[in-house]
């Protein structure tokens, strides 16, 4: 008999499957008219598991390899899957398919729900930038004092007097002022801190957070002792050097080094360094001198010299925040990085009877030697943000320029060097060296002493973009330059292919958008005309330009002028892109007007041809506070 559940085949009248073990039945014979159809099993009762039968588990595989028959007389070589008796065969559930659509829309919203966060603290951050982008100091001599202004809000304490020296740092957030009184004042969005008296000179950060000062240290009058020795040292100090200029030229020569009389001077001055966040200003070092102070990007170290106690010799120092460190006697460093691996100094060296100054650059223990010179007053230099490179002139700013990078390789650019700057971009000084807001010099753009426009390409070489004028403008990508030249027609200059374009004539004066999208001009019938592409529009009419008026574009694209400009006033109008123009009508006798480093604006109304006082406003669109009245 054959069982009805493996196939096999077993003997006649066996109750169970010698294979599988389960209980052979007859089948039931197909009723006449379907021999064809398949006989179906009768299912086995329910059984107990300890009275159920156990198959032989060594049967199966020695008819592993056995064909089985099918319906169709073919037979399968597959194994026989066994299922326990009295069970019903388990059916695999279907896999769970996801509608890709549906998976991309999830993707989707889940992208949404994290951006939106980082979207908000971007735009919160753009927003605090312009709204709080730089601060602004107005003197008035009518009252002798200095406010200050930020946001269009006067700050509560004054300047007394007017500011003799400022600084302001790179980003515009931090400014430092210098009165007439030598009052040093530190500036600040939140608020201005009175820093000390007596500063000669202040050096501050590019960044803002440190502040460099000197201050000339008064006498002590509580103490005649002191102040009879300190006479007598000085006078002393005084006959000295009276004797040694009394001698002959030779041995007056023979010591000092030429072109180093302003670090040799001796002055009784302490060097100070204040921490913007915590307001401490620890001295840093005795008898400074005054031109020798510079520091890093950061405030992270300082450069200055110490003149000796006999007046005749100076010694170079770097300070890292910690210990002053020396770089030699007769050394003067003019710039340190942040972590000090990068610094450049001028040595003092006597060659056959003549001090020579030697330029050096250092960049961990690796020295080179840049140039020398004679005079170290016509020196002039311009960093990268980390110091890595270097553009410098040893004849004046007119003089010949040449670069420098940290293999130490030099190649000359041109007979002067004036870098032009994208919009928004600026520059800051940090002693006798200029702070770029470069990355590197390729690819820069600057204006030379004949004033015509080069760059310094990918190899620090200089190509001449063939255009000379009085006004430059770069795109915000750095590809194209725009200039007015001398025939007051408007050009641009493609710098990648030098493709130049004349997009007008007769042109009064011209700015371009902060984005690059739009160009603005003046023409000579006073037109302010729109370019976009190869599109010009003309947009308004009577539009007033001058050497102290024009055009003022703000960040958020917004162009501002004056219109109707008769006995010394306007009326102020603006528009954005080549829309309508929207006229100031409640405003009238504006005078002047310039853009503030956001979207606001300044401008003064109502001038007094006989007091020379003013109305100060602030604001933006047709909107303005009047923060002074007859301010002058």
């Amino acid at each position: 008999m054959r069982c009805p559940y493996c196939g096999e085949e077993n003997q006649n009248g066996s109750k169970e499957c010698a294979v599988c073990g389960r209980p052979l039945t007859q089948p039931n014979r197909p009723a006449p008219g379907q021999e064809g159809a398949r006989p179906r099993a009768e299912r086995p009762p329910q059984t107990p598991n300890a009275s159920r039968p156990q198959p032989n588990r060594t049967a199966p595989a020695a008819n592993a390899a056995r064909p089985r028959p099918t319906a169709q007389g073919r037979s399968v070589n597959r194994p026989v899957q066994q299922r326990p008796a009295g069970r019903p065969p388990v059916r695999k559930k279907p896999k769970t398919r996801w509608n890709p659509k549906f998976l991309a829309a999830c993707a989707g919203i889940l992208l949404v729900l994290i951006l939106i966060p980082i979207l908000i603290a971007i735009a919160v951050h753009h927003g605090d930038s312009i709204e709080s982008r730089q601060i602004q100091m107005f003197y008035s001599g009518h009252s002798g004092k200095t406010s200050i202004v930020l946001n269009g809000k006067v700050y509560d304490k004054n300047i007394t007097g007017k500011v003799a020296q400022s600084s302001c740092s790179r980003d515009g957030l931090v400014q430092a002022a210098l009165t007439e009184s030598g009052e040093l004042y530190y500036i600040t969005g939140q608020k201005m801190n009175a820093v000390a008296s007596n500063v000669q000179s202040f050096v501050l950060s590019a960044d803002g957070s440190k502040l460099a000062y000197l201050v000339q240290n008064p006498p002590d009058a509580s103490d005649t002792s002191e102040s009879s020795t300190e006479e007598e040292t000085t006078t002393a100090r005084s006959s000295k050097k009276t004797q040694k200029q009394e001698e002959t030229t030779e041995s007056t020569t023979e010591y000092v080094p030429a072109g180093a009389q302003a670090f040799l001077t001796y002055a009784d001055t302490s060097l100070y360094l204040f921490n913007g966040l915590d307001s401490a200003a620890p001295m840093i070092a005795s008898h400074v001198s005054a031109d020798s102070v510079s520091l890093s990007p950061t405030g992270a170290s300082m450069a200055y010299t110490v003149t000796a106690d006999d007046g005749e010799s100076f010694e170079g120092f770097v300070y890292n925040g910690e210990t002053p460190s020396s770089l030699g006697r007769n050394v003067l460093p003019i710039a340190s990085s942040d972590d000090c691996q990068r610094i450049y100094y001028i040595k003092f060296d006597k060659m056959e009877e003549v001090w020579i100054q030697k330029l050096f650059a250092r960049n961990g223990e690796n020295e080179i030697k840049l140039d020398e010179f004679v005079d170290g007053n016509k020196l002039s230099v311009y960093l990268n943000t980390d110091y890595s490179q270097i553009v410098y002139s040893i004849t004046g700013k007119s003089g010949a320029y040449f670069f420098c990078g940290a293999d130490g390789e030099k190649s000359k650019l041109s007979g002067g060097y004036t870098p032009i700057y994208p919009y928004g971009q600026r520059e800051t000084a940090s002693g006798k060296v200029i702070l770029t807001p470069y990355e590197t010099f390729s690819k820069t753009v600057f204006r030379n002493a004949a004033g015509a426009a080069q760059q310094i390409d990918g190899k620090y070489l200089t190509v001449d973009l063939g255009a000379s004028g009085t006004m430059f403008r770069v795109s915000p990508d750095g590809k194209t330059v725009y200039y007015l030249d001398e025939n007051e027609s408007l050009n641009s200059c493609v710098m990648r292919k030098i493709v130049k374009k004349e997009i007008a004539q007769h042109v009064m004066t011209f700015e371009l958008s902060p984005d690059g999208e739009y160009l603005y001009y003046v023409d000579s019938d006073n037109k302010l005309h729109c370019v976009k592409g190869s599109k010009d529009t003309p947009v308004a009419d009577d539009v007033y330009t001058s050497k102290t008026v024009g055009l003022a574009v703000t960040e958020s694209g917004h162009v501002y002028f004056l219109q109707d400009y008769a006995y010394g006033s306007g009326t102020l109008c603006y528009l954005k892109g080549d829309g309508a123009i929207h006229v100031c009508s409640d405003i009238n006798n504006v005078h002047d007007l310039a853009a503030d480093t956001g979207e606001y604006i300044y401008f003064r109304s109502d001038f007094g041809q006989i007091t020379g006082t003013y109305d100060l406003y602030y604001g933006k669109g047709k909107k303005y506070t009047r923060l002074f009245e007859k301010m002058g």
